[in-house]
């Protein structure tokens, strides 16, 4: 294959050089919107090497530049004040595929999405493992907004009570059961101190 040719199989792109994704994306940050984003963009940006134009794969494929080159609604809202929410919306739909058959496809190993690649593209496993590396580099620049908030939900259970801890802290979300005895009142203020108190103890960093 031709080097700076853009390169897709089926519907999933990916370049040869996905640890520049965070640089390519920060350069866009610092640019602000070019009339278009093509070779001579990637030259400005001091994005020079052979195989840097098939990072342009990667934002035609989220749909931050039209077929042409030039930026879309996409790229602008990227410059706004939540970057990788927007990123996060633009890979979600770009990868539909891969969100309908997996809930968090971001938390799979490589090798699950390789398979998955592959398994869609017919692609070689080279190919496909290089879709899987370019997915997951833009996955680390961008927030899903799943674990957003620092919630900690609570219920009763049949067992005593279900809390969901560690969601908003970047931590892999637990559930927990934790049986309690709480005192006999009328009182929903001690219940109210009780919960609040629950919270702080399984968010507070160690």
């Amino acid at each position: 294959m031709t080097q700076g040719r853009i390169q897709t199989v089926a519907k999933y792109a990916y370049t040869t050089v996905p640890g520049k994704i965070s640089i390519l994306f920060e350069k866009i940050r610092k640019s602000g919107i070019p009339p278009v984003a093509d070779n001579d963009w990637l030259m400005k940006v001091s994005l020079t090497d052979s195989n840097d134009p098939t990072l342009l794969t990667v934002l035609r494929f989220l749909h931050f530049i039209d077929q042409s080159g030039e930026p879309t609604e996409v790229w602008a809202n990227y410059l706004g004040a939540a970057p990788r929410k927007v990123l996060a919306n633009a890979i979600r739909k770009a990868y539909g595929g891969l969100f309908q058959q997996f809930k968090n496809p971001y938390d799979y190993k490589t090798k699950d999405l390789v398979n998955f690649f592959r398994g869609e593209t017919k692609a070689s496993e080279a190919v496909a493992g290089r879709m899987a590396t370019t997915f997951r580099n833009l996955c680390k620049l961008a927030d899903f907004g799943e674990h957003a908030g620092g919630v900690v939900s609570a219920g009763k259970t049949g067992d005593g009570l279900s809390v969901n801890a560690g969601e908003g802290t970047g931590r892999v979300p637990v559930q927990v059961t934790v049986n309690v005895n709480l005192p006999e009142t009328t009182d929903e203020k001690v219940y109210r101190n009780f919960f609040t108190a629950l919270k702080e103890t399984l968010l507070e960093d160690n």
